[in-house]
């Protein structure tokens, strides 16, 4: 065991066995950067270093405190709700809590990510490149994941997807959205409202209606499907197909534009 008192600058250097190391943050604004077998954990004037490691658990106490993650070459699975993140990899695991900003790094790979939302009001914003997720206190970023699950929290959650400049392929019920497309797959539970925007390619938009009265309304450049708890809203597409489910009340298609800038289906019991 190694405790360092009044040093404003600490490196260590860890070898053989496995090795874990615990960090305990202050009242103080703090950043916190982790990779596959380093740490660097530092505040207004202080700074400790620690190389060779294989865990550690990070408690931020108060402040504004800043976590940055960097994932190894292989198989690397995050796990992120709210303040609080793991990152396990092949031979090494982080976990950290309490931090108010989270950014995580992908290096590809067959890695990913799962999002879960705190109960409260959540936001996300997502591209090709990166997706911003953030609620009540906290706000997370992850960078070049070819695999993004984010889970609500059961708030009024809201999202917004953005398409890439090639073919995207954008899959949505009242539970349930998905965003395929440039080597990027994003799934989204138990958002309130999501929008789906997109940006070149032929991108094809898919809305189901899951049950119960839904209004589907169609305009030059888009769409929205309204239902009793969720909306889904979609533009800058090549094609939309829209389905529903044999039931009761039957849903409605709604027509502001008579011109729609892209191909239009629909399958099941809509009626005009």
């Amino acid at each position: 065991m190694v405790q360092a008192d009044r040093f404003s600058s600490v490196v260590v250097a860890l070898e053989a066995g496995f090795d874990s190391v615990i960090f305990q943050g202050s009242t103080r604004d703090e950043s916190l950067t982790l990779s596959p077998s380093a740490a660097d954990f530092s505040g207004v004037d202080y700074q400790v270093s620690v190389t060779g490691l294989e865990r550690t658990t990070s408690y931020a106490e108060g402040g504004f405190d800043q976590l940055r993650m960097f994932d190894g070459p292989g198989r690397d699975r995050i796990n992120s709700k709210a303040l609080n993140t793991l990152l396990v990899g092949e031979g090494y695991d982080h976990r950290a809590y309490q931090f108010d900003r989270t950014i995580i790094h992908s290096s590809r790979g067959l890695d990913s990510v799962t999002l879960r939302g705190s109960g409260g009001q959540e936001t996300l914003e997502s591209t090709p490149v990166v997706t911003r997720f953030a609620g009540a206190g906290f706000e997370t970023e992850v960078w070049g994941f070819p695999s993004i699950n984010v889970i609500g929290g059961g708030g009024n959650d809201i999202a917004h997807l953005f398409g890439s400049a090639a073919n995207d392929y954008f899959w949505s019920s009242s539970s349930l959205a998905v965003l395929n497309g440039a080597g990027t797959a994003i799934a989204l539970q138990q958002f309130r409202d999501v929008e789906f925007e997109g940006k070149g390619g032929n991108d094809v938009a898919t809305l189901v209606d899951s049950g119960g009265a839904a209004e589907l309304i169609l305009n030059q450049t888009g769409a929205a499907l309204v239902g009793e708890f969720h909306q889904v809203k979609v533009r800058g597409i090549s094609r939309l197909r829209a389905n529903s489910l044999a039931d009761e009340p039957v849903d409605r298609i709604r027509f502001q534009e008579t011109v729609l800038d892209y191909q239009f289906e629909f399958f099941g019991d809509w009626q005009f």
